[in-house]
């Protein structure tokens, strides 16, 4: 595998985003696939719940970059919620999952699984309703960001 650096622009590089967290939805939807014997709870614990921090993380940033030319994604880590509440104000959509404490408690908890899964420093719950609050976020962000990018497909 050779792997290039790009360079790019700003929206070029929120739609690489936008797909990418497209792509990491994807195969959470796999991996918390719950139907009988192929569900697997240490794939889910273990990888499944940072893949959907990744998601919604990548699909937050692809959605500033395209109110704002300047922001810089590797600017203030994994912390999606904080950059939720900072661009709520300028990004409509930001703004209905701030206001909404289960879609942001989520987020909040997937946040600290994404170093402490990863590191083996925590463990994690769930009972079913988190997959169904995090489909309900992507759809909106995912929805939302087709509209204003003119993307047809993620």
């Amino acid at each position: 595998m050779k792997v290039s650096k790009l360079d790019n622009d700003i929206r070029t590089k929120s739609i690489m985003f936008a797909h990418s967290a497209a792509a990491y939805r994807s195969v959470s939807l796999q991996i918390a696939s719950k139907d009988g014997e192929n569900f697997d709870l240490w794939n889910f614990m273990f990888v499944g719940a940072p893949i959907m921090h990744m998601a919604l993380e990548l699909i937050v940033k692809a959605s500033v970059m395209l109110d704002d030319a300047t922001y810089k994604p590797k600017d203030g880590g994994h912390k999606t919620s904080d950059l939720i509440k900072k661009y709520a104000d300028e990004v409509g959509v930001l703004k209905l999952i701030r206001d909404d404490t289960e879609k942001m408690s989520l987020i909040k908890e997937l946040e600290v699984g994404w170093e402490g899964l990863r590191y083996g420093e925590c463990g994690i719950q769930s009972d079913g309703k988190d997959s169904r609050v995090f489909n309900d976020i992507m759809e909106l962000l995912i929805g939302e960001y087709q509209k204003r990018s003119g993307l047809r497909t993620l």
